[in-house]
Formats: C-alpha cells, structure tokens, sequence
C-alpha cells in the first residue's frame, strides 16, 4: 500500500518549546504567531494539553520581520533586567545571612552540658520525639553498621551491604515495636540520604 505525501505531512513544524529555544518570548508567540497551524495530542502523556504546533515555513518568515526583532529585543531586555534583578535579590539575602548577629554565650563545658539537659528537659515531649529517642535507643543497643561491616573497607559491595543491615535493624525495630516502624523507616530514610 502506498501512501501519498502531501504538503502538510512533508513540512516541518515546530513545537512553542522550540520556539522558546530560537527567542521566542510567550506574548510573542501570541501575538505574531497564533493561532497554531496544527494542534496535536501530546505524545508523552495525553491527559496534559496539545502540543500547538506552527509552520517552520511561517516562523522563519516572522523571524525575518521588523517585528519579531524589535520584540525580541525587548524581551531580551526584560530578561536582562529580571536576571538583574534576581541577581540583587539573591545578594540581598546572602548580605542578610552574613550581616546577622550571632551573639552565642560562653559556657564551660560542663555548664554547658547541665543547660542543655535543661533545655530538653524543658521542651515538651510530644509523641514523635519520643518515638525518635526510642528507635535511637535500640539502635545504641546494637553494634554500629560501620563497625560490623569495617572488614569490607575499601572493597566492592561495602555501601550496597551498609545499606541492607541499615534496613534490616529498620525492620526488626518495627516488627518487634509496631508503633515504632514509621519513625524506624523515617530514620533509615535520613541516613540513607545523608
């Protein structure tokens, strides 16, 4: 079976990506292009919106016009002036965070310790804190990973067998403690990602 080409199938189009990617600003496309010479499902995920496709033909023309030049050098401007302005705001809050006052007491060391026990003392114990004491309890209680796994140091498997008794000593804490397998599995998932 042969099929016949025809000028729409043969010429090339663009999707407003591409044109974002040749300088093409939103108002711009809006305003000198649309509406698209085809729409077209999307082809990765049919639900999101059509792809507006637009004649390279047409966009290549517009691209030649005093039009497309004077916007394009607007929207180059506008962005210049928004980079710009990004750039103050950027070095306006890392000023801040340099310029801030970190005023810490001096403390013994053993002042220090008794005021933090205080401190902790003092906060309220809600059921999540709890939780995190007791699952760092009974993992004190057993030997560190570090230390049961130190004869792989250096050799093939270390990180990926690091991991596996990490999630095991996880797993055993929730099956002997149920109410401690959420924070158990919270754990693991900070360690695993530190």
């Amino acid at each position: 079976m042969l099929i016949e080409a025809t000028p729409e199938s043969t010429e090339a189009f663009v999707t407003r990506s591409e044109l974002a990617r040749r300088g093409w600003a939103p108002s711009m496309i809006r305003d000198l292009l649309d509406p698209p010479d085809q729409v077209r499902p999307n082809p990765v995920i049919r639900t999101r919106a059509p792809m507006r496709m637009y004649r390279l033909s047409r966009v290549a023309a517009v691209e030649k016009g005093e039009a497309f030049r004077t916007r394009g050098e607007a929207a180059a401007e506008q962005r210049a002036r928004s980079a710009a302005r990004l750039a103050r705001g950027r070095e306006a809050a890392l000023a801040l965070a340099r310029e801030a006052v970190l005023d810490l007491p001096e403390h013994p060391p053993e002042r220090l310790t008794a005021l933090a026990v205080e401190h902790e003392r003092s906060r309220p114990l809600d059921e999540a804190r709890l939780h995190r004491w007791q699952v760092d309890y009974l993992r004190s209680r057993l030997p560190r990973p570090e230390e049961l796994l130190a004869v792989l140091d250096g050799r093939p498997g270390k990180r990926e067998a690091l991991g596996l008794l990490r999630r095991r000593v996880a797993e055993a804490i929730g099956a002997a403690y149920p109410w401690l397998a959420r924070e158990a599995a919270r754990g693991l998932r900070e360690r695993t990602s530190s």
